[in-house]
């Protein structure tokens, strides 16, 4: 599974809860990016290390839709353009939990932070057993992320 290049920044991760093998929880030291594809079917968890701000590229409509789903209100007038390691992900287990610092009900840069419990318990991917940099959470096509928030 490769991840898509046009994605939605929805906030920064803090912690997540997932099941492999055993309970694990995972805490995000660096700065860690929580984006959604267009369609908001595929959540990522990027390192947030190499990014640069730009205006919005043409093409990039479902992503500002998505944004704008996501915010209610905020306009987009820049985007962030953030480096993807090309790197594929494999199957790692069943995320539990996300904790994220978003400003979906807030002010624009003034985040807050959310907890959400997953219900249906989507598949939980990375790039490696040992130190993940990219990861990414899918539930067979489903809807994840909404103007409610993150679902699922």
């Amino acid at each position: 599974m490769n991840i898509t290049r046009r994605l939605t920044l929805l906030g920064t991760v803090y912690r997540i809860v997932w099941q492999g093998d055993r309970d694990r929880i995972t805490r995000f030291k660096k700065k860690t990016f929580l984006a959604c594809n267009g369609a908001g079917t595929s959540i990522y968890l990027l390192p947030g290390a190499k990014t640069k701000k730009i205006a919005v590229p043409g093409g990039y409509q479902k992503q500002k839709r998505m944004y704008l789903e996501w915010t209610e209100d905020h306009e987009v007038d820049s985007a962030l353009e953030i480096y993807v390691p090309d790197t594929p992900l494999r199957s790692r287990g069943r995320i539990l939990e996300v904790i994220y610092d978003s400003d979906k009900f807030s002010a624009r840069g003034r985040p807050k932070r959310y907890q959400h419990e997953f219900e249906s318990l989507p598949s939980l991917f990375n790039d490696s057993k040992k130190s993940p940099r990219v990861w990414a959470i899918r539930k067979s096509g489903k809807k994840l992320v909404t103007s409610r928030g993150i679902i699922g």
